[in-house]
């Protein structure tokens, strides 16, 4: 992510982070307008996710190599770590965000499998 024209991070790679778990939310439904009806709650263990993403070869520096920038990529950019259709790919937002930020886009699936999240029931 850009901000201010430096090149920033994010939340999971950076170590001063304290967080251990994080929590997804989703498949959210309302019966009605305004009234919630359930949802689906996966947590995800951020040190298990570190460690699979280095099994991968997918470092923060790894990662740079898709940010190129000349490049005004927007939308979904495969990378060779993941398979894009059942693990995931990268997302860049640079037309309709100020940041610009790329985000790591990880399927659901592949994360419970993998051991790094629970769905909660």
């Amino acid at each position: 992510m850009k901000k201010k024209g430096i090149l920033k991070e994010g939340w999971l790679f950076d170590i001063s982070k304290k967080t251990e778990f994080y929590a997804l939310i989703t498949s959210i439904y309302a019966d009605d307008p305004n009234t919630f009806t359930s949802c689906k709650i996966t947590l995800v263990n951020r040190q298990k996710l570190l460690d699979l993403l280095m099994e991968r070869s997918i470092t923060l520096s790894a990662l740079k190599k898709y940010i190129l920038p000349e490049q005004r990529t927007h939308g979904k950019i495969k990378i060779d770590e993941l398979h894009h259709r059942r693990e995931g790919y990268l997302f860049a937002s640079t037309k309709n965000k100020a940041e610009k930020p790329l985000n790591l886009i990880l399927k659901l699936d592949f994360l419970e499998e993998s051991g790094v999240a629970k769905r909660l029931a």
